[in-house]
């Protein structure tokens, strides 16, 4: 009886070790995961804040080209006014 009982707290511990390296072995395997996961994480929001500075700095030169065409616009505006006085002036003295 006594011997039984041995017997059967040993398988008991033996199994509570298994248990505990088990444990341990998944604890360590999704600990890896979760560092990994994150530095994948940080990775595509590092990738994400540079696309975004990029995209800022395309309207940013966007926004300059839209003023030079509109100060192009008015310039050629202008000459054409110009253009237009100097066609009637050469008109008048024509005739």
């Amino acid at each position: 009886m006594m011997r039984k009982q041995l017997q059967l707290r040993n398988k008991i511990l033996e199994k509570e070790k298994q248990q505990e390296k088990s444990i341990l072995e998944a604890e360590g395997k999704m600990s890896a995961e979760i560092k990994k996961i994150n530095i994948e994480g940080e990775v595509k929001q590092q990738d994400g804040e540079v696309k975004v500075k990029e995209l800022q700095e395309q309207i940013l030169s966007m926004k300059e080209l839209e003023r030079k065409k509109q100060v192009y616009e008015a310039e050629i505006y202008q000459w054409e006014l110009s253009c237009a006085k100097l066609t009637d002036k050469i008109t008048q003295t024509k005739y």
